[in-house]
Protein backbone atom coordinates (compact mmCIF):
# COMPACT_ATOMS: atom_id res chain seq x y z
CA UNK A 1 0.00 0.00 0.00
CA UNK A 2 2.85 2.39 0.86
CA UNK A 3 4.53 1.69 -2.49
CA UNK A 4 1.25 2.26 -4.33
CA UNK A 5 0.83 5.61 -2.59
CA UNK A 6 4.33 6.65 -3.59
CA UNK A 7 3.69 5.68 -7.22
CA UNK A 8 0.42 7.60 -7.15
CA UNK A 9 2.08 10.66 -5.62
CA UNK A 10 4.85 10.75 -8.23
CA UNK A 11 2.36 10.17 -11.03
CA UNK A 12 0.30 13.16 -9.89
CA UNK A 13 3.40 15.34 -9.60
CA UNK A 14 4.55 14.35 -13.10
CA UNK A 15 1.05 15.03 -14.45
CA UNK A 16 0.95 18.49 -12.87
CA UNK A 17 4.43 19.21 -14.27
CA UNK A 18 3.29 18.21 -17.76
CA UNK A 19 0.23 20.40 -17.33
CA UNK A 20 2.44 23.40 -16.54
CA UNK A 21 4.64 22.71 -19.59
CA UNK A 22 1.60 22.36 -21.86
CA UNK A 23 0.17 25.61 -20.51
CA UNK A 24 3.37 27.48 -21.39
CA UNK A 25 3.51 25.91 -24.87
CA UNK A 26 -0.15 26.74 -25.51
CA UNK A 27 0.44 30.39 -24.64
CA UNK A 28 2.86 30.72 -27.56
CA UNK A 29 0.85 28.73 -30.13
CA UNK A 30 -2.03 31.13 -30.56
CA UNK A 31 -5.75 30.50 -30.15
CA UNK A 32 -6.44 28.14 -33.06
CA UNK A 33 -3.34 25.97 -32.71
CA UNK A 34 -3.68 25.76 -28.93
CA UNK A 35 -7.32 24.72 -29.31
CA UNK A 36 -6.31 21.97 -31.74
CA UNK A 37 -3.55 20.78 -29.39
CA UNK A 38 -5.61 20.63 -26.21
CA UNK A 39 -8.52 18.90 -28.00
CA UNK A 40 -6.33 16.25 -29.64
CA UNK A 41 -6.80 12.59 -28.70
CA UNK A 42 -3.46 12.18 -26.83
CA UNK A 43 -4.23 15.22 -24.71
CA UNK A 44 -7.78 14.01 -24.02
CA UNK A 45 -6.30 10.75 -22.70
CA UNK A 46 -3.89 12.77 -20.56
CA UNK A 47 -6.76 14.88 -19.11
CA UNK A 48 -8.74 11.74 -18.20
CA UNK A 49 -5.71 10.08 -16.57
CA UNK A 50 -4.85 13.21 -14.60
CA UNK A 51 -8.45 13.55 -13.45
CA UNK A 52 -8.42 9.89 -12.33
CA UNK A 53 -5.14 10.35 -10.47
CA UNK A 54 -6.46 13.38 -8.60
CA UNK A 55 -9.63 11.49 -7.68
CA UNK A 56 -7.60 8.48 -6.52
CA UNK A 57 -5.60 10.78 -4.26
CA UNK A 58 -8.72 11.41 -2.17
CA UNK A 59 -9.05 7.67 -1.62
CA UNK A 60 -5.46 6.74 -0.81
CA UNK A 61 -4.45 9.90 1.06
CA UNK A 62 -6.86 10.25 3.99
CA UNK A 63 -5.03 13.34 5.22
CA UNK A 64 -6.52 15.26 2.28
CA UNK A 65 -10.00 14.63 3.65
CA UNK A 66 -9.16 15.44 7.27
CA UNK A 67 -7.58 18.80 6.43
CA UNK A 68 -10.05 21.39 5.18
CA UNK A 69 -7.34 23.43 3.43
CA UNK A 70 -5.82 20.46 1.59
CA UNK A 71 -9.28 19.18 0.67
CA UNK A 72 -10.26 22.58 -0.75
CA UNK A 73 -7.09 22.84 -2.88
CA UNK A 74 -7.50 19.26 -4.14
CA UNK A 75 -11.19 19.62 -4.96
CA UNK A 76 -10.50 22.99 -6.61
CA UNK A 77 -7.96 21.37 -8.94
CA UNK A 78 -10.45 18.62 -9.76
CA UNK A 79 -13.23 21.10 -10.54
CA UNK A 80 -10.98 23.30 -12.72
CA UNK A 81 -9.79 20.31 -14.75
CA UNK A 82 -13.32 18.90 -15.05
CA UNK A 83 -14.71 22.28 -16.08
CA UNK A 84 -12.02 22.67 -18.75
CA UNK A 85 -12.90 19.23 -20.14
CA UNK A 86 -16.63 19.94 -20.19
CA UNK A 87 -16.05 23.35 -21.80
CA UNK A 88 -13.94 21.94 -24.64
CA UNK A 89 -15.26 21.17 -28.12
CA UNK A 90 -15.40 17.47 -27.30
CA UNK A 91 -17.18 18.19 -24.02
CA UNK A 92 -19.86 20.22 -25.80
CA UNK A 93 -20.36 17.45 -28.38
CA UNK A 94 -20.62 14.79 -25.67
CA UNK A 95 -23.12 16.86 -23.67
CA UNK A 96 -25.25 17.34 -26.79
CA UNK A 97 -25.34 13.57 -27.41
CA UNK A 98 -25.98 12.49 -23.82
CA UNK A 99 -28.22 15.26 -22.50
CA UNK A 100 -29.44 16.98 -25.66
CA UNK A 101 -28.06 20.31 -24.45
CA UNK A 102 -27.02 22.72 -27.19
CA UNK A 103 -24.24 25.04 -26.13
CA UNK A 104 -22.34 27.39 -28.40
CA UNK A 105 -18.58 27.23 -27.75
CA UNK A 106 -17.71 30.13 -30.06
CA UNK A 107 -19.25 32.50 -32.59
CA UNK A 108 -19.72 36.21 -33.20
CA UNK A 109 -22.49 38.80 -33.23
CA UNK A 110 -23.19 41.49 -35.82
CA UNK A 111 -24.59 44.57 -34.10
CA UNK A 112 -24.91 47.97 -35.71
CA UNK A 113 -24.77 51.33 -33.96
CA UNK A 114 -27.90 52.20 -31.95
CA UNK A 115 -29.26 48.69 -32.45
CA UNK A 116 -29.48 45.52 -30.37
CA UNK A 117 -29.48 41.83 -31.17
CA UNK A 118 -29.12 38.34 -29.76
CA UNK A 119 -28.25 36.27 -32.84
CA UNK A 120 -24.95 34.35 -32.78
CA UNK A 121 -23.38 33.65 -36.16
CA UNK A 122 -20.86 31.09 -37.30
CA UNK A 123 -17.48 32.54 -38.19
CA UNK A 124 -17.19 30.56 -41.44
CA UNK A 125 -20.50 30.82 -43.33
CA UNK A 126 -22.29 33.54 -41.30
CA UNK A 127 -25.19 31.17 -40.59
CA UNK A 128 -27.13 31.57 -37.36
CA UNK A 129 -26.08 28.96 -34.82
CA UNK A 130 -28.01 30.16 -31.78
CA UNK A 131 -29.56 33.02 -29.84
CA UNK A 132 -28.78 34.56 -26.48
CA UNK A 133 -31.56 34.70 -23.84
CA UNK A 134 -30.94 38.46 -23.74
CA UNK A 135 -30.05 41.22 -26.20
CA UNK A 136 -26.76 43.08 -26.55
CA UNK A 137 -26.93 46.69 -27.76
CA UNK A 138 -24.39 49.06 -29.25
CA UNK A 139 -25.13 52.60 -28.14
CA UNK A 140 -22.24 54.45 -29.75
CA UNK A 141 -19.33 53.60 -32.00
CA UNK A 142 -16.42 55.84 -32.92
CA UNK A 143 -12.78 55.61 -33.94
CA UNK A 144 -10.22 57.77 -32.20
CA UNK A 145 -6.92 58.63 -33.82
CA UNK A 146 -3.77 59.40 -31.88
CA UNK A 147 -0.63 61.19 -32.95
CA UNK A 148 2.33 58.90 -33.48
CA UNK A 149 5.93 59.68 -32.62
CA UNK A 150 7.19 58.28 -35.92
CA UNK A 151 5.87 59.92 -39.11
CA UNK A 152 3.44 58.05 -41.33
CA UNK A 153 4.95 56.09 -44.19
CA UNK A 154 3.81 55.85 -47.80
CA UNK A 155 4.26 52.53 -49.63
CA UNK A 156 5.32 52.98 -53.26
CA UNK A 157 4.96 49.97 -55.57
CA UNK A 158 6.34 49.91 -59.10
CA UNK A 159 6.23 47.22 -61.75
CA UNK A 160 7.92 46.74 -65.09
CA UNK A 161 8.35 43.85 -67.52
CA UNK A 162 11.63 41.99 -67.66
CA UNK A 163 12.52 41.77 -71.36
CA UNK A 164 14.30 38.43 -70.94
CA UNK A 165 11.78 36.49 -68.83
CA UNK A 166 8.70 38.59 -69.74
CA UNK A 167 7.69 38.55 -66.08
CA UNK A 168 6.67 41.46 -63.93
CA UNK A 169 9.22 42.74 -61.46
CA UNK A 170 7.90 44.37 -58.32
CA UNK A 171 9.82 46.89 -56.31
CA UNK A 172 8.45 48.19 -53.04
CA UNK A 173 9.93 50.79 -50.76
CA UNK A 174 8.67 52.58 -47.67
CA UNK A 175 9.19 56.32 -47.86
CA UNK A 176 8.52 58.97 -45.27
CA UNK A 177 5.98 61.56 -46.30
CA UNK A 178 8.34 64.43 -45.57
CA UNK A 179 11.49 63.01 -47.19
CA UNK A 180 10.30 60.46 -49.73
CA UNK A 181 9.82 62.53 -52.88
CA UNK A 182 13.30 61.72 -54.14
CA UNK A 183 12.78 57.98 -53.69
CA UNK A 184 9.37 58.17 -55.36
CA UNK A 185 10.78 60.10 -58.31
CA UNK A 186 13.47 57.47 -58.82
CA UNK A 187 10.89 54.68 -58.78
CA UNK A 188 8.59 56.55 -61.17
CA UNK A 189 11.46 57.19 -63.59
CA UNK A 190 12.10 53.45 -63.64
CA UNK A 191 8.43 52.42 -63.83
CA UNK A 192 5.93 52.38 -66.69
CA UNK A 193 2.69 52.98 -64.78
CA UNK A 194 1.81 55.04 -61.72
CA UNK A 195 -1.36 54.23 -59.78
CA UNK A 196 -2.85 56.87 -57.50
CA UNK A 197 -5.48 55.60 -55.06
CA UNK A 198 -5.24 58.48 -52.61
CA UNK A 199 -7.92 61.05 -51.95
CA UNK A 200 -7.79 63.95 -54.45
CA UNK A 201 -4.95 66.37 -53.80
CA UNK A 202 -2.78 63.99 -51.77
CA UNK A 203 -0.29 63.20 -54.53
CA UNK A 204 -0.21 66.85 -55.59
CA UNK A 205 0.73 67.80 -52.05
CA UNK A 206 3.82 65.60 -52.35
CA UNK A 207 4.61 66.77 -55.88
CA UNK A 208 3.70 63.38 -57.36
CA UNK A 209 0.52 64.20 -59.30
CA UNK A 210 0.31 63.77 -63.08
CA UNK A 211 1.22 67.38 -63.90
CA UNK A 212 4.39 67.07 -61.80
CA UNK A 213 5.34 63.55 -62.89
CA UNK A 214 4.96 64.17 -66.63
CA UNK A 215 7.63 66.87 -66.45
CA UNK A 216 10.38 64.35 -65.67
CA UNK A 217 8.69 61.23 -67.12
CA UNK A 218 6.83 62.31 -70.31
CA UNK A 219 5.80 58.77 -71.38
CA UNK A 220 4.37 57.76 -68.00
CA UNK A 221 0.97 56.07 -67.87
CA UNK A 222 -0.80 57.63 -64.90
CA UNK A 223 -4.26 56.86 -63.62
CA UNK A 224 -6.06 57.91 -60.47
CA UNK A 225 -8.87 56.16 -58.65
CA UNK A 226 -10.53 57.32 -55.47
CA UNK A 227 -13.62 56.61 -53.42
CA UNK A 228 -16.00 59.43 -54.39
CA UNK A 229 -14.51 60.82 -57.59
CA UNK A 230 -12.03 63.59 -58.27
CA UNK A 231 -14.52 66.43 -57.83
CA UNK A 232 -17.69 67.09 -55.86
CA UNK A 233 -18.75 67.57 -52.25
CA UNK A 234 -17.74 64.00 -51.25
CA UNK A 235 -14.44 63.82 -53.13
CA UNK A 236 -12.39 64.08 -49.92
CA UNK A 237 -14.19 61.13 -48.34
CA UNK A 238 -11.49 58.44 -48.23
CA UNK A 239 -12.18 54.73 -48.12
CA UNK A 240 -12.17 51.38 -49.91
CA UNK A 241 -14.61 49.47 -52.10
CA UNK A 242 -16.78 48.33 -49.21
CA UNK A 243 -17.64 51.95 -48.39
CA UNK A 244 -18.63 52.60 -51.99
CA UNK A 245 -20.98 49.61 -52.17
CA UNK A 246 -22.61 50.61 -48.88
CA UNK A 247 -22.97 54.29 -49.76
CA UNK A 248 -24.24 53.52 -53.25
CA UNK A 249 -27.05 51.33 -51.91
CA UNK A 250 -25.77 48.03 -53.27
CA UNK A 251 -25.77 46.42 -49.83
CA UNK A 252 -29.44 47.36 -49.45
CA UNK A 253 -30.64 45.81 -52.72
CA UNK A 254 -28.35 42.79 -52.68
CA UNK A 255 -30.20 39.73 -51.43
CA UNK A 256 -27.98 36.73 -50.59
CA UNK A 257 -29.26 33.20 -51.05
CA UNK A 258 -28.90 32.43 -47.36
CA UNK A 259 -31.16 34.09 -44.86
CA UNK A 260 -29.23 35.60 -41.97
Amino acid sequence: MKQLRQILLWAVLVGIGLLLVLSVIGAFLGDERARALFNSIPLVIFWVLLLGLLAAGLIYFKRLIRSAGLLGVHLGSLLILLGAMLGSDGGHSLAAKLFGSKKIPHGYMRIYERQAGNRILDSEDNAEIGRLPFSVGLKDFRIEYYELEDPWQLIVQSTSVDKESHKNKWLEEHIKWTKGQEVARRLITWADIVTDSMTPGSMAKWGLDYESVVKFKPDIIYYSTCQMGQHGPLSNFGGYGAFGTAYGGYCQIYKPKKKY
